[in-house]
């Protein structure tokens, strides 16, 4: 696959691409899982089925996706709607994450695909993105345009005690 088609959207499809209206950076354990947790009950914000979708770093090379997290989701999903009838819509929607084997452009895409109203901003919360080259960086802000940025930071003695805790 040329590289340049893995960067950005093919010509002439830059309008119809959903792409995250911000990013949200910063240190392990945080409160990105907490923040991401209360952005998913939010009416006027899409976050997708997986967190931390790692995009911006893994892009450069093939890294494989986060499959098992889109599986949960779909699971989740089902347990969700023991009573109802699945939402066939959202099933197919997680399927086609799954189909993905590597992190590409086109998956990122299909990670924003699920249509939302008119207002309602996309997210990508990702800490690690803290650490991204300059390159990347660049890959990012070419991709995004006018993308806001979240920066979470806490107290690093704060911080390694809970993960600290996480492993114990």
């Amino acid at each position: 696959m040329h590289r340049q088609s893995i960067l950005l959207p093919p010509r002439g499809k830059e309008d119809s691409v959903s792409l995250p209206d911000f990013l949200c950076i910063g240190a392990q354990k945080a409160g990105t899982s907490w923040l991401s947790s209360v952005l998913r009950e939010h009416p006027q914000i899409f976050m997708p089925p997986v967190n931390e979708l790692h995009f911006f770093d893994r892009v450069h090379r093939a890294a494989p996706i986060r499959s098992r997290q889109v599986e949960l989701a779909r699971k989740a999903i089902l347990n969700e709607k023991k009573l109802e009838a699945p939402d066939s819509d959202y099933l197919a929607y997680l399927d086609h994450l799954l189909s993905f084997s590597h992190t590409s452009l086109e998956w990122y895409q299909a990670a924003y695909s699920w249509p939302v109203a008119a207002g309602v901003r996309r997210g990508d919360i990702t800490p690690s993105y803290l650490e991204l080259s300059r390159k990347q960086v660049a890959h990012a802000r070419e991709l995004l345009g006018p993308a806001k940025l979240i920066l979470i930071v806490r107290r690093p003695a704060d911080r390694l005690l809970s993960q600290l805790r996480m492993w114990a």
